[in-house]
């Protein structure tokens, strides 16, 4: 086996027979793995990422396993160096779920490939955030496990003040009859408050439920966000709540472009009282919960509730098989009947005492940008520390 790189758009269009065939393969690699998603981060984010792709030697070998990575140039301000940073591809447009697209029949020789590769190549860290198959990770973590050469910390992610966390993924497995679900996963309590409140909706002349068309998402989204923005910005402070329904925006829109996005309002006439989007894989029969929002003023006690109810019943009638509420084991959607599923997010980190190099010599352009930065800002000893790291690159 040996490892190529492929880092532009036409190289990794070529990959893409293989890249499905893989995927098909793979019981660990859902959507956010898939080409056609990883098509759309790649073209959004040109020079920020490559891909490791594992294929055996010889004429007429086909790859048996690819690794999408990002990078970016990091100035360390304490050992006064530029470093390489890698982390998942998916996470330039925050994908749920990372990891590797493997056959897994020939995952260990594979991943093999991968550590070796980059334990010879130029990094100072490498992240696996939001990994799920640990196994694999494990494999990989292996070949990195000389604690003189390297540091590997594995990271919680808790958040609402340690009451949630972020690293469990709760997902609810539907039958093929919304009855039988009802019955199935959800505790006479539960049951009989999404019937009560259904019965409510369907019998309401004023509530109704919409669900977005192609021309009118990025207008629904926009409500959405807006009402997500009212709720979130005072907890989170407006300035990181707004990069973040920015990121929700470039996001979800990268979903619109491949048919893979589902958008609901909930209504009372014609005010909204809240909406939901979710990602759809429809070859996977696979929806992922993202984000809602709501009318903060709105007397209605159980939009999201209905919202809820609208979606898994929209799913069961469409086949699908996986509800997945992502990131964050909040206690309503164990209420839903899902069950919790654990997340990686685990960094290597190369020791100075590891004779490979920190930086990269192919993002020589970016770190030429931040020292020129550096110069204009007047950060003078900083500048000078740049130059005498990169001169020898140059000469």
């Amino acid at each position: 086996m040996t490892v190529e790189i492929i880092q532009d758009p036409d190289g990794f269009a070529a990959l893409r027979d293989d890249w499905e065939r893989v995927h098909r393969l793979d019981p660990d690699a859902g959507y956010f793995l898939s080409w056609r998603w990883l098509d759309q981060v790649f073209r959004s984010d040109p020079g920020r990422w490559k891909v490791l792709a594992v294929r055996g030697r010889g004429p007429g070998k086909g790859y048996d396993c690819f690794l999408p990575l990002s990078h970016h140039t990091h100035w360390s301000e304490s050992g006064q160096r530029f470093k390489t940073e890698m982390k998942p591809a998916g996470k330039l447009a925050w994908a749920q779920y990372t990891g590797f697209v493997c056959d897994p029949a020939r995952e260990v020789e594979a991943l093999a490939e991968i550590a070796a590769y980059l334990a010879g190549a130029p990094w100072a860290r490498i992240s696996f955030k939001h990994d799920g198959c640990r196994r694999r990770l494990d494999l990989l973590l292996d070949a990195f496990s000389d604690p003189q050469s390297y540091r590997i910390n594995s990271r919680p992610m808790l958040i609402n003040n340690g009451t949630v966390d972020n690293l469990i993924c709760p997902r609810l497995s539907l039958p093929g009859d919304f009855d039988l679900y009802a019955q199935s996963r959800l505790s006479s309590k539960t049951r009989q408050k999404l019937r009560r409140f259904w019965r409510r909706y369907e019998r309401s002349d004023a509530l109704r439920i919409t669900d977005s068309t192609p021309d009118r998402f990025l207008s629904d989204l926009d409500a959405l966000l807006g009402m997500w923005l009212v709720r979130w910005a005072p907890a989170r402070g407006e300035k990181s709540a707004l990069r973040a329904a920015a990121k929700y925006r470039e996001f979800l829109d990268l979903s619109h472009r491949i048919d893979a996005i589902r958008l609901s309002t909930l209504w009372h006439g014609d005010k909204r009282l809240g909406a939901m989007c979710s990602i759809v894989d429809h070859d996977a029969k696979y929806l992922y919960f993202i984000v809602s929002g709501r009318d903060e003023t709105a007397r209605e006690p159980n939009i999201g509730l209905l919202l809820h109810t609208h979606t898994i019943k929209w799913a069961i009638a469409n086949g699908v098989k996986t509800y997945d509420f992502c990131h964050g084991n909040e206690a309503y959607k164990i209420s839903y009947g899902a069950v919790e599923h654990t997340l990686s997010n685990v960094e290597i980190v190369r020791r100075s005492s590891c004779d490979v190099a920190q930086l990269n010599p192919d993002h020589l352009g970016d770190a030429m940008r931040q020292t020129i930065e550096m110069i204009e800002s007047e950060r003078t000893d900083a500048a000078a520390s740049a130059c005498r790291q990169l001169l020898p690159l140059i000469a």
